[in-house]
């Protein structure tokens, strides 16, 4: 569902649980284990639509067939929960595109690059064995430059550095041992 028509859904789905009047069941006992249990019980379960003050499952059913859990295990349920509110609520993405690489951005990370396999040498640090650890070093070491930028996408970049008729890392690593 697009997320600028979830609060319509969400404030229909309120409308009809008010019909349902929820907030009664609020003043449910629901410290007594035997009755919460009892009741989970029947909530868990899938239900026939009869009217429609009665939820439409087709959406949950769907959700429990895509990701082939199980509508009678409790635990299923509790994921399935835990999917939706990471999904609607957690963390917010972060607005517009992804940052792109333009010429000064490679520059400055061919710069950092080099930077860092002379830092290596000269501490006699043993040398990074593929693009990916540098990769992770530079966005280490430069966290402000690179701070909207995941060090596989750094990666990616550094990998476009090399020739693309072998693979990188062995063409790294060759460039590495004619510069020890």
């Amino acid at each position: 569902m697009p997320r600028k028509n979830i609060s319509k859904q969400l404030t229909a789905r309120a409308v009809i649980f008010k019909k349902l009047n929820l907030r009664a069941l609020d003043q449910t006992q629901w410290r007594d284990r035997a009755h919460r249990s009892a009741t989970a019980d029947q909530v868990l379960q899938f239900r026939e639509r009869v009217n429609a003050l009665v939820p439409d499952d087709s959406a949950a059913r769907r959700a429990f067939e895509v990701f082939h859990l199980s509508p009678d295990n409790p635990y299923h349920w509790r994921g399935l929960l835990d999917i939706f509110a990471e999904l609607h609520f957690g963390k917010p993405r972060r607005a517009g595109a992804r940052p792109k690489w333009t010429v000064a951005r490679k520059s400055e990370l061919a710069g950092h690059f080099v930077e860092e396999i002379k830092i290596m040498q000269k501490a006699d640090i043993a040398l990074p064995q593929s693009l990916e650890e540098v990769a992770v070093i530079i966005k280490k070491r430069h966290p402000k430059s690179y701070s909207d930028t995941t060090s596989r996408q750094m990666y990616v970049q550094l990998r476009s550095f090399f020739s693309r008729d072998e693979n990188a890392d062995t063409q790294f690593m060759t460039w590495i041992s004619k510069r020890m």
